[in-house]
């Protein structure tokens, strides 16, 4: 039959992850967690390697620039040809009556600026 002892009679105090237990025996642990070393609670120790992405990085910036660049040609060739459309047509006032009042601005290709035709 086994009972919970301190700690301190376990190895490695079951790394304070684990209850110790004592037998007729010896002393052991068992675990909190399922993914430890059950001799002392403990983490496994794994090794892992860091890859080499060296390449992988400068090959993601390149990538980033060149659609950052292509962003910027986009929105620059929208805003030019929004200048431009609205260059080309311009607002003409008609006068209509003997009174003179504007009744109506008209968009006129090619017109000049605030020319004001008579009907």
């Amino acid at each position: 039959m086994a009972s919970s002892v301190d700690r301190s009679f376990c190895l490695a105090r079951c790394s304070d992850r684990g209850v110790c237990f004592a037998s007729a025996e010896e002393h052991f642990c068992v675990c909190y967690d399922v993914d430890v070393d059950p001799s002392d609670c403990s983490p496994l120790s794994t090794s892992t390697t860091i890859p080499d992405s060296s390449e992988g990085f400068w090959i993601s910036w390149l990538l980033l620039c060149l659609v950052g660049t292509a962003l910027l040609g986009v929105f620059w060739a929208v805003g030019w040809l929004v200048v431009r459309f609205r260059r080309r047509y311009r607002v003409v006032l008609v006068r209509e009556g003997s009174e003179g009042r504007v009744a109506a601005g008209r968009m006129v290709p090619n017109a000049p600026p605030l020319e004001i035709a008579d009907p």
